[in-house]
């Protein structure tokens, strides 16, 4: 399942992707939390120094087909509301792990550090595991990540079928989530 797009850019798109068949993480609620927990706009500015778009859909990018403004504002960073639904989901405690890979891109790893001060914040642990690029393009590729995943999502145009289809967190066969 994927969470969100974090923000994007021309030729690609931060995902969280989250295995939705772990126990602590299967409840639709607990996404929406983790969703509503991604500073996107702080992301932009302090990991891209505002070279991308921050939005919560994998078209982002204004002129994009696909790209819709309001739905692309949808879900906004709210931590309160973030603990809320953790807490109605009987997952005010959770622990989860985040496999990330400096190597493939540094980025992520920054990205997932400030994700995970603010779920801190809120009462929910989030390990941080950054494996070598091998192992991250294994994991991504075959849908292996014990419980998340932060990736870039490579576009190699704007065409939404290109997104669908050709990258593993949203192609229908051979999902990586």
């Amino acid at each position: 399942n994927y969470v969100g797009g974090l923000f994007g850019g021309a030729n690609s798109v931060v995902a969280l992707n989250i295995n939705v068949t772990d126990p602590a993480l299967s409840d639709p609620r607990v996404r929406l939390a983790l969703s509503r927990s991604l500073n996107r706009d702080r992301m932009v500015t302090d990991v891209m120094f505002g070279a991308a778009d921050a939005g919560c859909l994998p078209f982002n990018t204004r002129g994009q087909l696909g790209f819709d403004a309001d739905l692309c504002d949808q879900v906004v960073f709210d931590l309160d509301e973030a603990k809320a639904l953790f807490a109605e989901a009987n997952a005010a405690n959770l622990s989860f792990g985040l496999v990330t890979s400096t190597q493939i891109n540094p980025a992520l790893t920054k990205i997932a550090e400030i994700l995970q001060a603010d779920l801190a914040s809120i009462g929910v642990t989030m390990t941080i595991e950054d494996v070598d690029s091998a192992s991250f393009r294994e994991q991504a590729s075959k849908g292996l990540f014990p419980q998340a995943l932060l990736q870039l999502v490579g576009r190699s145009n704007l065409d939404p079928d290109t997104t669908f289809n050709a990258t593993t967190a949203w192609r229908t066969a051979k999902n990586a989530s």
